[in-house]
């Protein structure tokens, strides 16, 4: 079985080296890159990039994301259910339900666009880091994200922003997919622990010592949970 690892927003197939680290490898492991990082084109639309995924996802893999990978990978999972024997879903928002808060988004991540193409990476790369959600991301850590984010151009990423906004995402009801579904999500990431429950089908698995970005904070929970649910471990 084919794991398939999809990266988050402003990161790359590197950002699950902690977690591969720690997988048997022999593992048959793919890690695709989201479309307006490391250099390739932006997408043209939410649709678009879910086809374009769900296309070199080989039928039977272990589907697995982190954040904007793993709402892609729920998109993979409502739009071709029988593709993937299993998902495993780190940080995952199962989708915005008011037209309200889907406005409020597109228009918050309109400014991040904007700040992308007027202020460059590095601007970009300080303010993102400051948010909550990353407050308990280690120095090493950070530093590592940083640096990565030098490999992307800042208009592809803006338009990427745009494209896969969590505004241009469906919002998947309970039983989107009949795939079997694990959710990690960290021990203090109140506002995912809280969404997770949307998707009552799923295995919720909390991870501690860990916030948001559990690649990085805790990547030996998150290579235990693909191993717990994938025999060629």
């Amino acid at each position: 079985m084919t794991l398939v690892l999809l990266h988050g927003f402003a990161g790359s197939p590197a950002s699950w080296d902690d977690v591969v680290a720690l997988l048997p490898p022999s593992l048959d492991i793919l890690r695709p890159t989201l479309a307006g990082h490391d250099g390739t084109p932006p997408p043209a639309s939410w649709e678009d990039e879910v086809a374009r995924l769900a296309a070199l996802v080989p039928d039977g893999a272990h589907l697995c994301g982190y954040s904007l990978g793993a709402r892609l990978a729920l998109g993979i999972l409502a739009r071709h259910p029988h593709r993937s024997r299993r998902a495993t879903l780190a940080s995952a928002h199962p989708g915005l339900l008011a037209p309200a808060d889907r406005a409020a988004r597109a228009d918050d991540d309109e400014r991040w666009a904007r700040r992308l193409e007027t202020g460059g990476l590095a601007h970009f790369s300080a303010a993102w880091d400051a948010h909550p959600l990353f407050a308990g991301l280690p120095a090493a850590a950070r530093a590592a994200r940083t640096a990565g984010r030098a490999r992307h151009d800042a208009r592809a990423l803006a338009a990427s922003m745009r494209a896969l906004s969590l505004a241009r995402m469906p919002a998947h009801p309970p039983d989107a997919s009949d795939t079997p579904l694990t959710l990690l999500v960290g021990a203090h990431d109140t506002k995912f622990r809280a969404l997770a429950a949307r998707l009552p089908h799923a295995t919720v698995e909390v991870v501690a010592n860990a916030g948001h970005d559990l690649l990085h904070e805790n990547p030996a929970a998150v290579a235990a949970a693909i191993c717990r649910e994938d025999a060629s471990c």
